[in-house]
């Protein structure tokens, strides 16, 4: 970020850039993170990373295939690999503009993948595996550093977009279709005992 050579600390601060209605920033609230990943029942991360692949291959002109590297990340077993280097991209990318870097991308590679595993417990107990996102968040806020340094000026969207919500409307309608499929089941299994 270049500054203003006449500006000094004295001054009153810079007029601020005037932003078109409806620009915003490459950032995403950590809670729209938590939210879309729980309510997609853990399948929202794949699309973060694709996204914040392709944010970052467009603003770093970057010779990346985001959709290969996020179908690579999420192989079993050899993904290890990939979703850790997605992860240290992210870090290297916030490193580069002097951003604090607070997580272990390995660490948080197989942090992730363990509570992932909880999907393959039995009812109720599986639903603990949408809090894997948990991980993501200070990814997440490294990202959110960095775009607030590359992008000065541009507001974070503090609202969901309509894909998003058009996403909640349909995840939160299969949560319900499984709520009361729960419960049929119980009564149908009291019933017949």
């Amino acid at each position: 970020m270049v500054s203003d050579p006449e500006y000094t600390r004295d001054d009153a601060l810079p007029p601020t850039i005037a932003v078109p209605a409806g620009v915003f920033s490459n950032a995403q609230p950590l809670q729209h993170l938590v939210v879309l990943s729980v309510v997609s029942f853990g399948l929202y991360p794949t699309y973060w990373m694709y996204q914040n692949l392709r944010l970052l291959k467009g603003h770093k002109q970057l010779s990346i295939s985001p959709a290969w590297r996020t179908f690579g990340a999420f192989i079993p077993l050899i993904g290890l690999l990939f979703f850790k280097d997605q992860l240290q991209l992210f870090a290297e990318t916030a490193a580069a503009d002097s951003i604090a870097i607070e997580f272990s991308p390995w660490a948080r590679t197989l942090a992730f993948t363990a509570v992932s595993l909880l999907g393959e417990l039995p009812n109720p107990w599986w639903i603990m595996a949408t809090g894997a996102v948990l991980v993501l968040l200070p990814v997440q806020r490294a990202l959110n550093q960095y775009w607030a340094i590359e992008q000065p000026g541009l507001p974070m969207r503090q609202r969901f977009s309509s894909g998003e919500i058009t996403f909640l409307v349909v995840c939160g309608a299969v949560w319900l279709l499984l709520i009361f499929a729960s419960i049929a089941a119980d009564r149908l299994v009291v019933a017949l005992a």
